[in-house]
């Protein structure tokens, strides 16, 4: 333990400054136990790179802050660490200086640590998948990233960190099949995100300039596709998208119009997503429904309603509205294991009492 001659200083040969601007320390240290103790410091501090000032070793370490840094030399010096619970942005700053001076023994310490923490991950995701999409070998954290934006993708948005989110990563979340999320939210989040790229763009549209609407246009335009215009209600459109009609041209703002009047659960124009999945249980989660749906032949055709066909339950059962202003039955065997109607292909609704369809108030 030479936590005593680091504390003191005494017999020290070795200065190094850390930090930059208002935020720097000269840490007095002995360049044998760093030799020892790190192999970075060994070849640093090796006669081919090493530096002398006033008859001392020097050296600069201006991408760490000293807080971090005397985490650091503790654990050289004392082989032990102790972090702050609850500071994930601390720890993964803590974990790459480690990562980059090449004391592996602390990986497994701090990830552990960091994971003790779920809620602190998540409300920093975009900084945790950074880090780890960046740092391979720390899985487990990479891991806890991947199995959010397949489970419960929704809770990335509302992350703390948000707007730090890449367009790739964002992008990638929106297609997520278990994103449930009200749609006026969605665009919300949107919005939110695509300002934060732009220093440019002030929070209130009211105070932009053209260019600024522009500028805006041309970020959220990839993301239009994933925007399910129809399930926004004409409230909402008219407050929170109408306002940025002068960001899109004439034909896509068109588009957009169309799709939201057109109160459908499909696109209208490939401009937009083809269907949007969701579900809304308290007695099962987003995971035991796509079990359930997997024993489904059709998946896609599982529970669906739309404009052509009405409620449809797999390709067995469809509401299918007729010329005459009825709705007819149609069933065929397909999907289940015993044919729904014994009768004929075709045959009227009001024949039975099987269901009920409430439309949910968006």
């Amino acid at each position: 333990d030479y936590l005593a001659l680091l504390e003191t200083g005494e017999y020290y040969d070795l200065v190094i400054h850390v930090g930059q601007e208002y935020d720097v320390k000269e840490f007095k240290a002995h360049s044998l136990v760093l030799r020892t103790r790190s192999t970075y410091f060994r070849a640093a501090l090796s006669s081919t790179w090493a530096r002398l000032e006033g008859g001392l070793l020097a050296f600069n370490k201006p991408n760490t802050s000293p807080r971090v840094f005397e985490i650091i030399l503790k654990y050289i010096y004392g082989a032990s660490v102790v972090l702050p619970e609850k500071d994930v942005e601390f720890n993964i700053e803590v974990l790459t200086t480690a990562e980059e001076l090449c004391l592996s023994d602390l990986f497994d310490h701090i990830e552990d640590h960091l994971l003790k923490n779920p809620e602190g991950l998540l409300n920093h995701f975009a900084l945790v998948y950074h880090f780890a999409t960046k740092h391979g070998q720390f899985k487990r954290l990479l891991e806890f990233c991947v199995n959010i934006m397949e489970q419960d993708p929704s809770i990335i948005l509302e992350a703390q960190d948000f707007v730090d989110i890449s367009q790739v990563t964002l992008i990638s979340i929106l297609k997520k099949k278990f994103l449930i999320i009200r749609e006026i939210e969605l665009w919300d989040k949107l919005v939110e995100w695509v300002i934060a790229q732009a220093s440019s763009l002030a929070p209130d549209q009211d105070f932009w300039t053209p260019e600024d609407f522009n500028t805006f246009g041309k970020i959220v335009q990839s993301f239009l596709p994933h925007v399910n215009f129809s399930l926004i209600s004409p409230e909402d459109f008219d407050r929170k998208v109408r306002p940025f009609k002068r960001s899109f041209g004439d034909d896509t703002y068109a588009r957009i119009l169309e799709h939201h009047l057109s109160q459908l659960n499909v696109a209208t124009a490939t401009l937009f997503q083809t269907w949007s999945q969701g579900i809304d249980s308290k007695l099962i989660t987003t995971k035991q429904s796509a079990m359930i749906c997997g024993k489904v032949m059709e998946p896609n055709k599982a529970i669906l309603q739309c404009i052509d066909y009405g409620p449809c339950f797999g390709s067995d059962l469809a509401l299918v509205g007729s010329h005459d202003g009825h709705w007819e039955a149609r069933c065929l065997k397909g999907n289940y294991e015993n044919r729904i109607s014994p009768g004929n292909y075709v045959f009227f609704a009001n024949e039975y009492e099987v269901f009920q369809i409430v439309r949910k108030s968006i």
